[in-house]
């Protein structure tokens, strides 16, 4: 839901620019917590990646909420942009908004402190 709800009001809105986004979103929250193979693509990096519909315009519920919470704070709020597909390492997890990895999929990342000073 992030990243429809950044996108929306980020570029639809504010006019941000896509590699600003991708900048905001990936590369320096995997930064700040010290993934290094994660925020890029690039050889050598994790091949985590979206598919991304920039135009597709849908209304947000908790009912199509994959979390533990029976509720979304966007509740009701129409957006534009949707993710159609997510691929960690390279496996496709996440299709038009159903989970379709194996359960367990996910692996424990050791992370690098950064240096934040």
């Amino acid at each position: 839901t992030s990243l429809p709800v950044f996108h929306d009001v980020a570029v639809n809105e504010r006019g941000l620019s896509y590699p600003n986004l991708v900048r905001l979103m990936c590369r320096n929250p995997a930064q700040t917590f010290g993934l290094p193979r994660k925020g890029r693509i690039e050889p050598g990096a994790d091949a985590d990646i979206v598919i991304f519909d920039p135009d597709e315009t849908y209304t947000i519920t908790a009912e199509r909420n994959h979390s533990n919470a029976d509720y979304s704070v966007y509740e009701g709020r129409t957006v534009t942009g949707r993710v159609k597909q997510s691929f960690v390492r390279g496996t496709l997890v996440a299709d038009d908004g159903d989970i379709v990895a194996n359960p367990g999929h996910g692996t424990f990342l050791r992370r690098e402190v950064p240096d934040w000073g």
